[in-house]
């Protein structure tokens, strides 16, 4: 495997690590709480998750079998990481972004749907 998906995957283990630690400190009645009509549960936040990694999963999974069926070989030079613009406009949650209608949850999992789905999004 090429050391640039290597350390993808570990970004992405360490950030679903993180998640699920701080939706665990929220007191479980809270987790399916919407803080407002216009904003999401900590649930919904999975569910949300899930269906992102469904969709990106099912576009580069098809994608990549598209540049393996034309010939493409594996990838031997180093590849540069995001650019600290970039890395530090993902981090930021400080403006509201509006998800395309296919990853608005239905805010109707319960807390263990939610992590499954994401669980399943993930493999």
């Amino acid at each position: 495997m090429h050391q640039h998906l290597i350390d993808v995957l570990a970004t992405l283990d360490a950030s679903r690590q993180a998640l699920r630690e701080s939706v665990a400190a929220i007191p479980p009645a809270l987790r399916t709480v919407r803080p407002g009509p216009d904003r999401w549960s900590p649930v919904d936040i999975v569910e949300h998750l899930s269906l992102v990694e469904s969709r990106f999963s099912a576009v580069v999974g098809g994608k990549i079998t598209d540049a393996l069926g034309s010939g493409l070989g594996p990838e031997k030079q180093p590849r540069e990481p995001l650019t600290e613009r970039i890395s530090t406009m993902l981090a930021d949650r400080s403006g509201k972004r509006n998800a395309p209608e296919a990853a608005i949850p239905s805010g109707t999992m319960d807390e263990h749907a939610a992590w499954a789905a994401a669980d399943r999004a993930r493999a």
